[in-house]
């Protein structure tokens, strides 16, 4: 499975497998928000996150939104 690189802006309902780096701008009990230097989106994820924290998600595009296969820590990381 090959997830391309976008920015959350670049997203298309024609992606099917993505990755994205950004901040954790709220947290649902079923979604986060999650927001870069381009846009804002909700990610739908059973994978548990803390509100502040950069990080890169590895997503699923199913119907134009984005659903966590797999979620990394980039705290600390120079972007």
């Amino acid at each position: 499975m090959n997830y391309k690189p976008r920015r959350i802006s670049q997203v298309t309902k024609e992606d099917s497998r993505v990755s994205v780096i950004g901040k954790v701008m709220e947290v649902g009990e079923n979604s986060f928000v999650l927001q870069d230097d381009s846009n804002i989106t909700e990610v739908f994820s059973d994978i548990h996150v803390e509100k502040d924290k950069l990080v890169r998600v590895y997503c699923s595009v199913i119907e134009g939104q984005l659903k966590a296969d797999v979620m990394q820590d980039l705290t600390g990381f120079d972007l």
